[in-house]
């Protein structure tokens, strides 16, 4: 992984600003952030989070703050398994399955690509029931000596985003060309690796949705 202040001093060159006249060093590294925020939204899985989750009672669930999309359930708290099922499917041989009673051991998972942060569980879960929730997320913020959370295949467009914010600031140098003309590079290699993860990685199943 790159450093943060590695991309920082990168845009610094760019910026023909190495006295730290107009960009500090905390503006270009909020800009960074900015960036990453900005690519882990578009692309929902490039920052991935496993981690026990206490879920709340019922079938309706919820991921943590800064979740953005469900990957997978792979084990529940109890120890078993949980699968992932088609609600429509699962309702045609168990029809009252959300009345069923409550168990910390949930077996099953539905999820809608329409509403990645949100999923159901069956049967519904009890208050403190818990399971393992695999997801794309946005990071926390990053200090300048920390490593930037996601692949250094971003490290191009992270820069460029920098740039592109750095030339917007409204001062003498600002420059909305430049601005532009790398925010279209950052966007290129967002669309790039998009279309790369099209033809390799099959979309969600969105028949059964809730």
């Amino acid at each position: 992984m790159t450093l943060a202040q590695v991309l920082v001093d990168r845009s610094r060159l760019t910026l023909i600003d190495a006295a730290k006249v107009t960009w500090a060093d905390d503006e270009l590294l909020g800009y960074l952030n900015a960036g990453i925020a900005q690519a882990c939204g578009t692309l929902l899985d490039i920052y991935v989070k496993a981690q026990m989750t206490n879920l709340v009672a019922g079938v309706r669930q919820t991921l943590p703050a800064g979740g953005l999309v469900l990957i997978d359930i792979p084990r529940n708290g109890a120890g078993g398994a949980v699968q992932q099922a088609q609600s429509s499917e699962f309702g045609r041989t168990t029809e009252n399955w959300a009345a069923a009673a409550a168990s910390a051991n949930v077996g099953y998972f539905f999820f809608d690509p329409r509403n990645p942060a949100s999923f159901l569980v069956s049967p519904p879960a009890t208050a403190g029931a818990s399971v393992e929730l695999v997801f794309g997320a946005v990071p926390d913020p990053i200090a300048l000596g920390a490593q930037v959370p996601i692949s250094p295949a971003f490290d191009t467009a992270l820069w460029a985003y920098t740039n592109a914010l750095a030339y917007a600031k409204s001062t003498k140098r600002q420059d909305l060309t430049k601005t532009n003309a790398f925010l279209g590079l950052y966007n290129g290699v967002l669309d790039t690796w998009k279309k790369g993860r099209a033809t390799t990685v099959k979309p969600p199943d969105a028949k059964g949705v809730f």
